[in-house]
This record gives C-alpha cells, structure tokens and sequence, in this order.
C-alpha cells in the first residue's frame, strides 16, 4: 500500500537521525551538502534542479 507523502517524511526524518547519530564524518558531509544545495542561492537554479533529477533517478 502506497503510504502517505507525511508518512514518507516522518519515517525519513527518524531515519536520518539513526544515520546522523553514528559519528560518520563522511555521511555527515554528505548530508551537509545536500542540505547546502536546496538553500536559496546556493546554487543557480539550472545546476540545482539537475541535481535534484540526479536524486531521483539514484531513488528510481
């Protein structure tokens, strides 16, 4: 059954926080960028909607 986009957030915020609490430098960088690309201005428009299909297609 296909679950709501809410449920999706929720179970997605409860599992960043179990790979955050590890202490993993790298996963932490990672999450970092990642944050770091959707923030107004960080990068032009054209570059972070391609970075967001490449996110897509890695979860298709």
């Amino acid at each position: 059954m296909a679950k709501s986009v809410e449920e999706f957030k929720e179970e997605r915020e409860k599992l960043n926080e179990i790979v955050l609490s590890g202490d993993n430098i790298d996963i932490t960088r990672f999450f970092g960028i990642d944050t770091a690309v959707y923030r107004d201005g960080a990068l032009v428009r054209r570059v972070s909607r391609l970075w967001s299909e490449l996110q897509e297609d890695k979860q298709a």
